[in-house]
């Protein structure tokens, strides 16, 4: 398992939350872990994000998830 660092969002806007160190399989895992899920790792608009997750001790690569679309 790896350790993420995740930071949340509510209709794209931050939590105002610490970032958390979350332990997990994937970083799509880890999003849903910290922030709730379901999510999507297609590109979405700004309103629609609700992670940024990063490999713990790294800046990069940066995942961004964003909820799913609602009709």
């Amino acid at each position: 398992m790896a350790q993420y660092r995740v930071q949340c969002f509510k209709d794209g806007e931050w939590d105002d939350k610490p970032f958390r160190e979350i332990d997990a399989e994937s970083p799509e895992q880890a999003a849903v872990l910290a922030c709730g899920g379901p999510v999507r790792t297609m590109v979405g608009r700004k309103d629609e994000l609700r992670a940024r997750v990063w490999p713990k001790g790294r800046d990069k690569p940066e995942f961004l998830f964003f909820a799913p679309h609602t009709e």
